[in-house]
């Protein structure tokens, strides 16, 4: 059985059951041969821009005895699918800006029926200011720690929905709602040093970031 780490796990526990997933820019497809072996889900498809990471997919899912079961598509983003193949998507360790790229050349992605899990390794208020802007509606974001780091994943749909949003809510989400305490300091305090080291940077939003900032510290004294 494929042992998941926690940050994989984060997302899996997002993931709908018994519905075919498609996993974007899948590297080792540990993610998806995990949920089939679970019986969680019922087919997947494994997609990769490039073909060392698709074969590395392939060597996980021979392995594992899930080749009728899969399909390994070789493109860039959701483009390997047409519109309305699959609606399950779980997009893992990319950074917030190259995954806000890959839906920007999907547009068909905007239908209600599809659900997201997304796991941005970086720049999450880049990814959060686009689902904001083009009405995509998170409806929950969770934590975890994987090697002393605190990663964060959101399950996502599309409304149609623009609703009024701050730049502190781009930088935030629902991670100060977390329950779990520690977790919520963790990625709070990981988002104040972010926002110091920008502001010291002397970027062009500094003033602008200096207020985000003194909303987080407000939510890290609570």
């Amino acid at each position: 059985m494929i042992h998941l780490t926690p940050r994989q796990q984060m997302a899996a526990d997002l993931i709908r059951p018994g519905r075919p997933l498609a996993d974007i820019g899948t590297d080792h497809a540990q993610l998806p041969a995990a949920l089939l072996q679970q019986g969680l889900i019922p087919f997947a498809w494994c997609m990769d821009v490039r073909k060392g990471p698709l074969e590395n997919a392939r060597a996980t899912i021979e392995a594992c005895g899930l080749t009728d079961r899969t399909e390994l598509i070789l493109c860039n983003g959701f483009t390997g699918l047409p519109p309305g193949t699959c609606h399950d998507f779980v997009v893992a360790g990319m950074g917030g800006v190259l995954t806000v790229s890959l839906f920007e050349a999907a547009p068909w992605l905007k239908d209600p029926e599809n659900h997201f899990v997304l796991q941005p390794q970086s720049h999450l208020e880049e990814l959060r200011r686009y689902l904001y802007e083009n009405g995509y509606k998170i409806l929950q974001e969770t934590a975890v720690l994987d090697h002393h780091r605190p990663y964060t994943a959101m399950e996502v749909v599309y409304t149609g929905e623009i609703i009024p949003f701050t730049t502190a809510d781009c930088y935030l989400g629902k991670m100060p709602e977390l329950a779990d305490r520690e977790l919520r300091e963790r990625y709070l305090q990981s988002i104040a040093h972010y926002l110091e080291d920008q502001i010291r940077g002397g970027c062009p939003e500094q003033e602008e970031l200096r207020g985000v900032l003194q909303i987080v510290k407000g939510h890290l004294a609570e």
